[in-house]
């Protein structure tokens, strides 16, 4: 599978880095959006780049997102 991702998708990351970063995703994607802070903080040096200019912080911050997100119908 690495193999049909990484020219198209991913060609700037190594193999190891496509499988790290696929294992970190699937302890997140568990329906429940709840994740520990060590793959939280590997997760960052991935997303922040990408996305935003200002990380939220794992703590108080992330857990009120998800406890929010979690309320939502």
């Amino acid at each position: 599978m690495v193999e049909l991702l990484q020219k198209p998708y991913m060609s700037t990351y190594s193999r190891e880095e496509i499988l790290e970063s696929d294992a970190l995703l699937w302890t997140i994607f568990d329906w429940d959006f709840v994740i520990d802070e060590r793959d939280y903080d590997r997760g960052m040096k991935v997303w922040v780049p990408l996305a935003v200019d200002k990380p939220i912080p794992f703590g108080r911050r992330w857990t009120m997102f998800v406890k929010k997100a979690q309320a939502i119908p």
